[in-house]
């Protein structure tokens, strides 16, 4: 991966556009360069730009949710949050984008492009959602459409993530640095934060937590199974009696509560009667004074009705008074608009001959100035023309000075460019004269340039061999004595493993004595059996307490058979003695009725009027035998009275005897009904049980007939037995699980033995494949070094002759040939920059002295050009003063059109004045017209009214004399109309219809209390029968409590039993997966993660430390980093020309940790991008702290990365540092916030 360019538009303080171009001088032949400027210039933006192009976001902005940032006075929706990466657009900016051209890890070059922008694009648009597009530049083709598909193939072709770009592209130098010097625990945190290893400690936690869940929940269901203990064969025996027990009382109790409730619910209805026969006297009483109240309402209501025919003669009578008093007020008012009419017309003819006036006088004022107004205009034009021609000269005057001021400026500029070229190229031939002993050097310094370096790569190899020979002289020993240890080790390990090996035979042994699947068996067998006899023993009871049930209900159902049959007999003899009783009293009320009929006084006096022989007016009959008066009579109404209450008594008991039969009938049928249903229930109830106990039963031997007497002892006895072989069973598989928990144990302990004897082995093995190749590489490291000396010592001597003008070249060839080489390549360099000042400076003296001469002829043309011109300014301005003053005398120097305007507005105002007025006198005739044939139109409208209203009074007066009432009172009977006569009438019958009603209710509801009072009289009183019922319920639900909680408690031992089974094999499950977690818990568990990070991150360490070694290899070969023996995050340093002396990060010096830390930096960028070659690294600040001697042995070894094929950009705003690095890329302040990106070559100012 190589970036190639990096550009950008409105991004923070860099204003407008920018673009760093690494394929274009002078950055495309610099392997190192600067990006420097002043502190918030925006070195970071341009980094920024990178990233966001590439990743959507910036490394410096925080994570999560952020807060809104804005000023006070602004809107809280126009604020964008601190992490918002739209914030970078530059504040009055409507877009800006950030593009990045790169060569992917496919070798072809891309276009990514990160843009944002305002709504409307205005600047103080709303910031819109920024968008990603990537385009491949072989072919011009976007790729992606969403921007997650973009993001993702630009990770795709970096072959780098976000947080892996930042470890190997933007390097923290400065981070290594306190990554170098720190303690353990903070060089963790630094080496989790720049490695990105943070999910190690995040697994060791997991698996600590893990761990402590399975064996929380392996705790509970062990106490669960301890709390899930059955009751005991005996007491679950005197539960069940206990239950069924409960179950007859209950039966009992409920019968008793059902005959107290028919008591109280006859007393309750007869409460209810007498209620309601209250309630309709009342309603009877209300309804008698409604119809009381309501005779005065019929009164009115006929009187109403009566005069309705007048109504339509009243309605005349009062519009003709309205129309008549209407036409009053109209013709007054036309009289007043008449005259108001007549005034107005008088006003405005005088209006009309003022406006007339002023018209004329107007037009006359526009004739008298159209001379004035013509003679203006021309003076008008002349002065235009004269200002324009004066306008003209004085830009030509400016003009022409200010070319001469050009002129003459530009002739100074040559001279003294002339003056400062002269000075460079006397400069350059004399520093060429005095450094002439470099001529050969620098003639064919390709030549020797690989001389310096052939020798550096003999150096290199040279000190490595010596290093890696004293190496491996250190480390002999060290194995050898490894290899001892660990062979003692395997010895030990082997003896261990054997007495483990023995004990876990043993107990085996013992597991395999107490099987615990067949003791599982056993006891899942014999807990189904036990269940199974639970059901048949409850089959068996519910069986002979329902062929109980069933007698007995046969039994009832029989009895009240033959009492309905007794009944039904008893109710047809009741009813033919009733028939003949009633017929009887009709008879007698009949004679009854005669008898009174005849004593009446009205019937007397009729008698007294009868005439033998003609009919009678009441009967028709001709015979009269009552006329005269018999004593017979009175005694036989006597005797009749007397038989008539004897018969009365006779049916009022037969019809009393009869209900009461009739009632007992139906309750014995209901009866018999209910019992035949219960009796169906049972019978399929025990046909049931009966297929229930074939089905059940097949596995015991016991009798197929379940309601045989011997069949509940045997089966308690056989319950009982299985329970003590449960309870057997139980403690066999406790001893079978504890010595299975001690095999585990065992086993788990010979399974880490067994691991630490491989591990031992493999080291043996190791440990003997290093001795012997370390045998190996010291035979070569020997050959290897004579061939180094011998190659050094001819190159030598080809480099002598050209080194003889540089102080001490013999002492820095044997010490420090790279520096030699900087010098010699320092010193190449200034000779061939002086060569070309040299050329170039006398190239532009001669240039510059033509310009010079040419430069003065120009300033005299200029000069003489500029006097001309002020000569004719002159005259063009007094021409001007000439015209002005004759223009100041017409019309007062004021502009003629304006003059005009005014005459002509006059006169077309008093024009429109004069049209108006004139309008208006017409319009004001046409009204006086109007209100004149108004007034004659009401006048006789007045006449007409009164005559129409004379006759409609008449016909009024005689309908109030025909019904003599005052006009008033018609009037208020006439108020109520058709819908209120309606409406009462309905109401009046509604009244006397509720009356009627009432009285009917009120008799039928005395016949029911009558008859309710005498039939079915309870032989107890309602206060009795309530503490009965009080009493009963409570016995009855106390006993529905106990038998609730015996049910509950049987329920409870079943589910226990059941779920015991259950729970067992729970238990076993999660034993096993805490094993499985307690194990990885033991390897890489702990509460704050540090056990797996740690080793992870010493694994990490020792991978950065490889990468980081092979950086120094390149760097300074002088130094090798390693982790402190026995600690998992101390470093050291390896001093290879101190004898591979180890020393402390401690005791390095600045330059020194410079090295140190940068080939860190370097080796994370290699570790996180080991599949993707990263030819770009860009550095950041870390050097301010550094002396010059320092920055120069980091500006050596920043360039020297140049051989590995990569670019390094170093940011930094160090003057010291800057000044060291040739090619820059410059981030320039201009102030008011704006900032410039400008890059420079070498050497260039």
């Amino acid at each position: 991966m190589k970036i190639v360019a990096i550009r950008g538009k409105n991004l923070a303080s860099l204003e407008g556009g920018f673009a760093v171009e690494f394929e274009q001088a002078p950055l495309a032949g610099a392997g190192l360069f600067a990006i420097t400027g002043p502190t918030g210039a925006g070195k970071s933006t341009i980094l920024d730009a990178l990233c966001l192009a590439l990743f959507d976001e910036m490394p410096r902005l925080p994570g999560g949710q952020g807060v809104p940032v804005g000023r006070a006075d602004e809107d809280v929706a126009f604020r964008t949050r601190s992490n918002d990466v739209r914030s970078i657009l530059r504040r009055g900016a409507a877009e800006g984008f950030a593009e990045v051209e790169f060569i992917g890890s496919d070798n072809q070059r891309y276009l990514a492009r990160w843009e944002v922008r305002r709504a409307r694009n205005m600047a103080s648009g709303r910031l819109q959602a920024q968008t990603m597009t990537l385009t491949s530049l072989a072919n011009n083709q976007l790729i992606g459409r969403t921007k997650s598909d973009v993001q993702e193939a630009i990770r795709d072709r970096l072959g780098l993530s976000f947080e892996q770009f930042r470890r190997s592209v933007l390097l923290a130098q400065g981070d290594f640095a306190s990554f170098l010097k720190a303690d353990a625990k903070q060089r963790s945190e630094l080496l989790e934060r720049m490695t990105g290893t943070e999910i190690y400690g995040a697994l060791s936690k997991a698996a600590h937590a893990r761990a402590a869940i399975e064996e929380a929940e392996m705790k509970r269901l062990e106490q669960r199974l301890g709390d899930l203990l059955p009751m005991l064969p005996e007491e679950r025996t005197a539960l069940e009696v206990q239950y069924k027990d409960a179950l007859t009382t209950q039966l009992q109790l409920d019968q008793s509560r059902q005959i107290i409730k028919r008591v109280i619910d006859w007393y309750a209805r007869l409460d209810q009667l007498k209620a309601a026969e209250g309630e309709a006297i009342t309603k009877v009483e209300l309804a008698d004074q409604v119809a009381v109240n309501a005779i005065v309402r019929r009164t009115e209501f006929e009187s109403v009705q009566a005069v309705q025919p007048a109504r339509a003669l009243v309605e005349r009578m009062d519009q003709s008074v309205q129309e008549l008093s209407n036409a009053k007020i109209n013709l007054e008012a036309a009289l007043a608009e008449e005259k108001q009419s007549v005034n107005s017309v008088q006003e405005l003819q005088i209006a009309v001959e003022a406006d007339k006036a002023t018209l004329l006088k107007h037009e006359s004022e526009r004739e008298l100035n159209e001379p004035l107004l013509r003679k203006a205009r021309e003076l008008d034009s002349q002065l235009n023309s004269v200002i324009s021609e004066k306008d003209d000269c004085q830009q030509a005057a400016l003009e022409a000075i200010e070319k001469a001021n050009e002129a003459t400026k530009k002739q100074t500029e040559i001279f003294e460019q002339c003056q400062y070229v002269e000075k460079a190229l006397t400069e350059s031939e004399k520093w060429l004269l005095d450094n002439a002993c470099y001529s050969e050097l620098s003639s064919q310094w390709q030549r020797w340039d690989q001389e310096f370096t052939s020798l550096v790569e003999v150096d290199q190899s040279r000190q490595a061999t010596i290093l890696d020979l004293a190496s491996s002289e250190e480390s002999l020993p060290k194995i050898q004595q490894q290899l001892a240890t660990e062979v003692d080790r395997q010895a030990k390990l082997k003896v261990s493993v054997t007495d483990i090996e023995k004990e876990i035979e043993a107990l085996e042994a013992q597991v395999s004595a107490s099987p615990l699947a067949q003791l599982q068996q056993d006891r899942e067998r014999l807990n189904n059996r036990r269940n199974n006899l639970r059901v048949l023993l409850e089959l068996h009871k519910r069986a002979v307490e329902s062929n109980k049930q069933l007698t007995l209900i046969i039994s009832e159902k029989e009895r009240n058979k033959h009492e309905s049959e007794r009944l039904r007999t008893a109710i047809q003899k009741a009813k033919e003695q009733l028939i003949a009783s009633q017929s009887a009293l009709e008879e007698a009320e009949r004679s009854q009725r005669l008898v009174i009929t005849a004593r009446k006084a009205d019937v007397t006096s009729l008698r007294s009027e009868l005439i033998e022989g003609e009919s009678c007016p009441v009967c028709g009959s001709h015979e009269h035998p009552w006329v005269s008066s018999h004593p017979e009579l009175d005694l036989m109404q006597d005797q009749m009275m007397g038989r008539i209450q004897a018969l009365r008594e006779v049916v009022s008991n037969l019809t009393g005897e009869n209900g009461r039969m009739e009632a007992e009938y139906l309750t014995a049928n209901k009866l018999v009904g209910e019992f035949e249903t219960k009796k169906s229930t049972l019978l399929d109830d025990l046909a049931n049980l009966d297929i229930q106990w074939n089905e059940a039963c097949s596995e015991e031997n016991i009798s197929a007939d379940v309601l045989a007497a011997e069949t509940g002892g045997q089966l308690a006895d056989s319950a009982e037995k299985v329970d003590i072989a449960l309870k057997e069973i139980a403690e066999s598989e406790s001893q079978g699980y504890q010595f299975q928990k001690m095999l585990q144990e065992k086993r788990q302990a010979l399974h880490q033995f067994s691991l630490a004897l491989s591990s031992a082995t493999e080291s043996i093995a190791k440990l003997t494949l290093q001795l012997q190749k370390l045998n190996h590489d010291q035979e070569q490291q020997t050959s290897e070094l004579a061939k180094a000396e011998f190659l050094r010592k001819q190159i030598i001597e080809r480099l002598s002759p050209v080194l003889t003008g540089i102080d001490r070249w013999q002492q820095q060839l044997e010490t420090d040939v790279q520096s030699l080489r900087k010098t010699c390549a320092q010193i190449i360099g200034q000779w061939h920059e002086q060569i070309n000042r040299r050329d170039e400076a006398a190239k532009g003296l001669a240039i510059n002295k033509e310009k010079l001469a040419a430069a003065r002829i120009e300033v005299t043309h200029r000069d003489e050009s500029s006097i001309k011109a002020q000569t004719a300014l002159n005259d063009v301005l007094a021409k001007l003063t000439g015209i002005e003053a004759q223009r100041k005398k017409l019309l007062s120097g004021r502009a003629a059109d304006q003059v005009e305007n005014e005459l002509k507005a006059a006169v077309t105002s008093a024009n429109i004045a004069f049209q108006a007025a004139q309008s208006k006198l017409s319009k004001a005739s046409e009204q006086l017209a109007s209100s004149r044939k108004s007034v004659q139109h009401w006048q006789e409208g007045k006449a007409k009214m009164k005559d129409k209203n004379a006759y409609a009074e008449s016909s009024v007066n005689a309908v109030l004399a025909k019904h003599e009432i005052s006009l008033e009172r018609l009037k208020e009977r006439l108020a109520h109309d058709e819908e209120w006569l309606r409406v009462e009438q309905v109401e009046l019958n509604k009244i006397h219809t509720q009356l009627l009603e009432t009285k009917a209710r009120l008799a039928a509801l005395q016949e029911q209390r009558v008859a309710h009072e005498e039939a079915d009289v309870p032989t107890t009183n309602l206060e009795n029968a309530n503490a009965q019922l009080v009493e009963t319920e409570a016995l009855y639900q106390s006993l529905q409590d106990s038998i609730a909680e015996i049910r509950a408690s049987l329920k409870q031992d079943d589910e226990k039993q059941n779920q015991g089974v259950a729970l067992r094999g729970e238990l076993q499950k999660q034993q096993d997966k805490w094993q499985i977690w307690g194990g990885l818990k033991e390897l890489i568990g702990s509460q704050d993660g540090s056990k797996f990070r740690t080793f992870a991150q010493s694994l990490t360490l020792d991978a950065l430390l490889g990468y980081a070694n092979r950086h120094l290899e390149e760097l300074a070969r002088r130094y090798l980093l390693q982790r402190v023996p026995g600690s998992d995050l101390e470093l050291q340093v390896i001093d290879r020309e101190m004898g591979d002396e180890v020393r402390s990060v401690h005791s390095l010096s600045g330059g020194e940790s410079f090295l140190i830390s940068l080939a860190l930096a370097l080796g994370l960028a290699s570790l996180s991008s080991n599949r993707t070659q990263v030819e770009s690294l860009f550095i950041d600040e870390g050097f301010g702290s550094l002396d010059p001697a320092t920055l120069d042995i980091a500006i050596a070894s920043l360039d020297a990365l140049q051989s590995l094929g990569r670019k390094v950009g170093v940011i930094s705003h160090v003057p010291a540092m800057v000044e060291r690095i040739g090619v820059q890329v410059r981030v320039g302040v201009h102030g008011g916030g704006k900032s410039s990106v400008k890059t420079f070559g070498a050497f260039v100012d």
